[in-house]
């Protein structure tokens, strides 16, 4: 089963949820913010686009993203303890 989405966004609903996942894995693109990431709140086709246009708003988009990635996996793990 598969869930299409960005972690961005669903990690904090989960945490609010009380729901913690017995398995996460991290398949963000952090390594590539510049290309392979999808920043938060942005279709595939929008964040091609945003990039294209603007590669330094998309950069802060995608690292803002990554971070929140980040922060809402150690905020499952802290509610797990």
């Amino acid at each position: 089963m598969g869930l299409v989405g960005n972690c961005a966004d669903l990690f904090p609903r989960a945490r609010k949820r009380g729901v913690v996942p017995d398995l996460l894995t991290d398949q963000t693109s952090a390594h590539d913010p510049d290309r392979r990431h999808v920043p938060q709140g942005l279709d595939v086709a929008t964040a091609t686009e945003l990039r294209q246009r603007n590669p330094g708003e998309y950069r802060r988009r995608a690292l803002d993203s990554i971070a929140a990635h980040v922060r809402g996996m150690l905020d499952l793990q802290n509610l797990a303890r």
